[in-house]
């Protein structure tokens, strides 16, 4: 069972939970003094219950979001044989996306932090608009550079993850697709929208597929990773030899 809205529902819970254990608490007392002892052991295994169940009623209320698999493939971009030390991808994207931008080093630096992975350059874009699905490319000085971002990039999935695997030179990690809950402050309410990622490593590459829908059954994460998978398949054409 899935609760929607929470905050109400921990109140009504609250105030049931809370109910009967007064009411065990004193009428254990009651019969303590007439030396009722294994109803007084009742109420005191009564009470206990009922601590379980609003520690129960906090999860399900606050924290318990729905999460559901999703079923994708990542072996037409884990397969991909990428040239090495891919110079630049975004002239094979603008021409296919809504909306992208191009972020770039400012000396050490990356979006304001240092720039330890030696981050080249990261294309960001957006390939549908319902679902959302945007797309994230980022090059790497090397692929040993792309590998050690990899592992830092991945555990922050750790909490969702549906799956991770490695294949070839390539590795990988898929999500689940969550709903999540709004603050205690604005209800905590269960969101509509559903949102899933996926997450891979080839070459000096690592690119980041996130998608937001409210539909489960109107995913098109397939349909994205197949779509990035042919565009950097062009990069082995002779024309462009991985460096544009």
């Amino acid at each position: 069972m899935v609760i929607k809205y929470g905050l109400l529902t921990f109140a009504i819970c609250l105030i049931v939970i809370w109910t009967i254990m007064m009411y065990t608490i004193i009428k254990s007392f009651r019969v303590l003094f007439d030396q009722k002892y294994t109803k007084a052991l009742l109420g005191v295994v009564v009470v206990i219950t009922c601590l379980g169940l609003l520690k129960y009623a906090n999860y399900a209320c606050f924290e318990a979001g729905v999460r559901l698999e999703q079923n994708v493939d990542m072996t037409p971009i884990a397969e991909l044989k990428l040239p090495e030390n891919i110079d630049s991808v975004e002239q094979l994207f603008k021409d296919k996306s809504i909306s992208y931008r191009v972020v770039k080093p400012e000396g050490d630096l990356f979006n304001g932090f240092e720039n330890s992975y030696k981050i080249k350059k990261k294309i960001i874009f957006e390939y549908i608009k319902e679902p959302s699905i945007y797309v994230t490319v980022t090059i790497y000085e090397n692929e040993e550079k792309a590998k050690e971002a990899y592992l830092d990039r991945s555990r922050d999935y750790n909490s969702m993850k549906m799956y991770s695997a490695k294949l070839n030179n390539s590795q990988y990690t898929v999500t689940l697709m969550t709903r999540s809950r709004g603050s205690i402050e604005w209800g905590a309410i269960l969101y509509d929208e559903i949102s899933s990622s996926a997450l891979i490593q080839n070459s000096n590459l690592i690119v980041n597929i996130s998608e937001r829908t409210t539909d489960a059954s109107d995913t098109k994460m397939q349909e994205a990773i197949n779509f990035v998978a042919e565009t950097l398949g062009t990069l082995n054409e002779p024309d462009n030899k991985g460096v544009l």
